[in-house]
């Protein structure tokens, strides 16, 4: 009785100590083309099963000082797009507001019957943390959140713990 008492008991402690894996990626800071998050709960990864369509893009607009990431995701009849722009971005390592000054993140989900738009903005915002520029490489790094309000409509987009590892393109 006690060795079974004893098992059980080592059993339940390597149980709870086990970490759960996080089914998103890595934070890296490498350029891995890595955009990923947590849409109202749920693991969003961007993606599509046709090989040659671009799921994700960051350009650096030098004269407006804007850096644009887009990521996007196809299924079988679903395509959802995601947005961040920055604007007076200085190429450095920091905390940016989508407060709606100019600075902004959008999530679209398109059905066969139905398109709904889900904007930050003074109501809804969020936040980009750089946390690396690379101006050799092109590499910019950082984690996003930010609650999209509906264009129209009263619903509301929740997106958690972003990441990002994107090389840009200046433009």
């Amino acid at each position: 009785m006690t060795h079974s008492r004893l098992l059980f008991i080592l059993l339940l402690f390597l149980s709870l100590s086990c970490k759960k894996e996080d089914p998103l990626p890595a934070v890296t800071g490498d350029g891995r083309n890595v955009f990923a998050c947590y849409v109202d709960g749920s693991v969003w990864k961007h993606y599509s099963k046709d090989f040659k369509a671009n799921t994700l893009s960051a350009q650096y607009i030098q004269s407006d000082k804007k850096l644009k990431i887009f990521a996007s995701r196809s299924g079988d009849t679903t395509t959802e797009k995601m947005l961040i722009v920055i604007q007076n971005f200085p190429l450095q390592i920091g905390t940016y507001y989508l407060d709606g000054g100019g600075s902004y993140a959008e999530f679209i989900r398109i059905e066969p019957t139905l398109r709904r738009e889900y904007h930050s903005g003074s109501e809804h915002t969020g936040k980009v943390i750089i946390t690396k520029v690379d101006q050799v490489n092109r590499i910019v790094t950082g984690t996003f959140s930010f609650t999209g309000g509906e264009a129209k409509g009263s619903e509301q987009v929740e997106i958690e713990d972003g990441r990002f590892d994107v090389i840009y393109f200046i433009y």
